[in-house]
């Protein structure tokens, strides 16, 4: 006879099998929203997950509920990440949610528009706060997957156009579960390096879905916190992502990424040949100056000297040692002939010189007697003659000539 069985047994086994089974330890469901509730107590989301035929109840604890970027609401089309466990009690299944993505492009353009309202807010996409991208980087940092399109191109048109520039390539998972956690924790690892100068960031094209990881709230901060500068490059041309937006500067695809990231060397040589030219005429036009600037300052130099200043002093002196040696020369000649002339007037107007000939001069007292008119008869006048003086006594002053 077979043996009864409790409830609680029957629970258990059945608990123990779904527990046991590694397909239903970790599964991918996608499905429709509904009777959702967000606990506000406890932080806990409870909802059903459904399709046209069945339904599952679910349940996403604190822990994972508040990772989640978007609004959750019913009639929205998910993508769950989580293992299906049953509630012993109740041997009720459920599903234990771990990540939510959302469906089609509505929902992602949803939740896209909420995150980058939120980090906007925080001013996570101001210009001001955009780091300026190296000229000449001596280090490039690609995070990127290590295999696909996208880093063979990166690392074809970095060696092309700037082959001096070392390269570093973080291996970084970005597509699915594990490429959010594993592209901030390259971002940070390449912080902790101190001679990187620019951080390539991306991968190569794909749906919305696969770039999701690029919408991440935590890449994002990652991103904005990074204190060296990130080219964003995801997807193709037509694709935006959140880290588009936090980045420094975006580029298009990552062939763009690397030619922003770095000078052409095309380019350079020729400015390095045009510099040279440019150099090597102001060279020559400034040794022509040089020179003739120099001999200018030479002669100056020459002209200024003590040497030559001292030579020209004393030429100068003797120059005007000479000129006042003529001058007085002729000045005293001058005077001189002058002395001379006056002389012979002087010897002409001499009264010794009329006594010489003959004649006499008479003094009544002091003064010369030119007229007999003042002269009395008895009157003592002195006569002078050229060889002495005569005093005599007039007797007759009424004798006429």
């Amino acid at each position: 006879m077979v043996k009864a069985l409790s409830v609680t047994e029957i629970n258990s086994y059945i608990k123990n099998v779904i527990s046991l089974d590694v397909f239903l330890s970790s599964v991918y469901i996608t499905g429709e929203i509904s009777n959702f509730t967000n606990h506000k107590k406890t932080g806990h989301f409870y909802f059903t997950i459904k399709d046209k035929k069945s339904s599952l109840k679910a349940i996403m604890f604190k822990g994972y509920a508040q990772k989640i970027l978007f609004d959750i609401y019913d009639g929205m089309e998910v993508s769950i990440v989580g293992s299906i466990k049953v509630f012993e009690r109740d041997a009720n299944c459920q599903l234990y949610c771990e990540k939510i993505f959302p469906i089609g492009d509505g929902s992602l353009h949803l939740a896209f528009n909420q995150l980058k309202e939120k980090l906007e807010k925080k001013g996570f996409f101001n210009i001001e706060k955009k780091k300026a991208i190296p000229k000449y980087p001596k280090k490039i940092c690609v995070i990127t997957a290590s295999t696909g399109a996208a880093i063979k191109d990166i690392l074809n048109i970095l060696s092309r156009r700037y082959p001096i520039a070392e390269v570093l390539v973080i291996s970084t998972i970005v597509q699915g579960i594990m490429a959010e956690e594993s592209i901030s924790s390259s971002i940070i690892y390449s912080n902790s390096i101190d001679d990187i100068d620019v951080i390539i960031l991306g991968r190569g094209g794909g749906s919305s879905e696969d770039l999701w990881c690029f919408n991440s709230e935590k890449v994002a901060k990652e991103i904005f916190n990074s204190k060296i500068p990130i080219i964003s490059a995801v997807g193709h041309e037509t694709d935006f992502t959140i880290s588009d937006l936090v980045s420094d500067i975006r580029a298009s695809t990552p062939s763009e990424a690397a030619e922003i990231a770095t000078p052409n060397k095309e380019d350079l040589l020729d400015y390095i040949l045009k510099t040279k030219k440019l150099l090597e005429y102001y060279i020559g036009k400034n040794y022509v100056d040089i020179k003739k600037n120099y001999k200018n300052i030479n002669q100056r130099l020459i002209f200024l000297s003590p040497k030559n200043i001292l030579k020209a002093k004393k030429e100068n002196v003797l120059n005007i040692e000479k000129f006042l040696y003529n001058n007085c020369r002729l000045n005293i000649n001058k005077y001189i002939n002058k002395f001379k002339e006056n002389s012979l007037l002087l010897s002409a107007l001499n009264p010794m010189s009329i006594i010489l000939r003959g004649y006499s001069l008479s003094y009544s007292g002091d003064k010369i007697l030119s007229s007999i008119d003042g002269v009395e008869e008895g009157d003592i006048i002195d006569i002078k003659l050229k060889d002495g003086s005569l005093r005599t006594q007039v007797l007759d002053n009424n004798l006429k000539i």
